[in-house]
């Protein structure tokens, strides 16, 4: 009879309670190489370098991980990643580490995710062993701001992450007699660097993803710092200008979609006013007021909402009351104006439906 040997197996067991944990993390800026700004704010982007620091305890109990740090980045611009024991910016462990090592981490790291706009980024750190995951701990600094979009908004879509369909309110001519004829070009106009204190006439602000009321001041606790962005005097009215477009379809009419909006806001008595305008053909139309045909000449002021063609609480339907893009150069401009601190941010700008659609 043949003899057998059962397969040798090793079992370890945690002889400690104890879990891992991060008692230090820091992310702060080394090097600033980017130019990213946003309504005269300045971003961190990608290319920028920071100093990452981690502090773990508890790592090397009888038995340890090889990659016993994760790095999360999401808030920041920095893809994830994992850290090894005996990485080269890593500190205290012996090779191999024995009970009780200790693990600090020093390295510099450059942003290097797309597609991430935080007002308040912050690295995560979580610490790990071979019986699980300790609590993920969060750098300490606030307001520190990140924008790592490139073009995001197209002929009529807006996410506010970027001014490239943004114009200035006043294009030679201050309000209403502004945009009486088509603008050429239409994009690539604003200047995204430039302070909204040196506009002649005011600008309102893109900030935290949305047109939003502002009275900030970016020249004390916020991150970079920053220069000639103290906004908290900024006067009302706040407007923001840019075009929705559709070369060679006719359009005279569509549904403008403004999320965090309703009716109420942008009616007379609302803290919100909303106007389009035929370039070379009307003068601004009050989309907080009702279209009446009998009356209607398409001068300032006549109203263009049609509530048929509202979509949910902010898709607020309109018409330019037998007029058409195909006089307007293909565009209608819209304008957009907080008329007080109360005023809900707008989160998303669309223009759709209509018939034929912008779509």
């Amino acid at each position: 009879m043949a003899d057998y040997e059962s397969a040798k197996t090793k079992y370890f067991s945690k002889l400690v309670s104890s879990t891992p944990s991060v008692s230090v993390v820091g992310f702060a800026q080394h090097t600033l190489v980017s130019s990213k700004y946003l309504s005269g704010v300045r971003y961190y982007s990608i290319g920028d370098v920071f100093t990452l620091n981690a502090t773990l305890l508890e790592i090397f109990n009888k038995v340890y991980k090889q990659y016993p740090m994760s790095v999360n980045g999401s808030q920041v611009g920095l893809n994830d990643f994992n850290v090894a024991f005996d990485d080269a910016n890593v500190s205290g462990p012996g090779s191999p580490p024995v009970d009780g090592d200790s693990f600090v981490y020093s390295k510099q790291v450059t942003l290097d995710r797309n597609n991430i706009y935080h007002i308040n980024g912050k690295v995560g750190v979580t610490p790990s062993d071979p019986f699980g995951n300790g609590s993920q701990v969060l750098s300490p600094l606030a307001n520190q701001l990140f924008n790592t979009y490139g073009q995001r908004s197209d002929r009529i879509t807006d996410y506010f992450t970027d001014e490239v369909f943004r114009l200035p309110d006043n294009d030679g001519s201050s309000y209403p007699s502004n945009y009486n004829s088509v603008p050429s070009p239409f994009s690539g106009v604003w200047d995204s660097s430039q302070s909204l204190l040196l506009y002649s006439d005011t600008e309102g602000l893109f900030f935290n993803s949305s047109f939003l009321p502002c009275n900030y001041n970016f020249m004390t606790g916020y991150y970079p710092s920053q220069s000639n962005a103290d906004y908290s005097s900024l006067i009302f009215p706040q407007p923001f200008v840019r075009v929705a477009y559709h070369s060679g379809v006719p359009h005279g009419n569509g549904t403008l979609q403004l999320s965090g909006l309703t009716y109420s806001d942008i009616q007379a008595a609302g803290n919100t006013k909303v106007e389009i305008k035929f370039p070379g053909v009307t003068g601004w139309l009050d989309l907080g007021k009702e279209y009446d045909g009998g009356t209607f000449t398409g001068v300032d002021g006549d109203g263009c909402h049609d509530g048929s063609r509202d979509i949910g609480l902010d898709g607020f339907g309109w018409t330019g009351g037998g007029n058409f893009t195909s006089s307007s150069g293909w565009l209608v401009v819209v304008r957009i104006t907080h008329k007080n601190i109360s005023a809900n941010p707008i989160t998303f700008f669309k223009m759709l439906g209509g018939s034929p659609s912008w779509e």
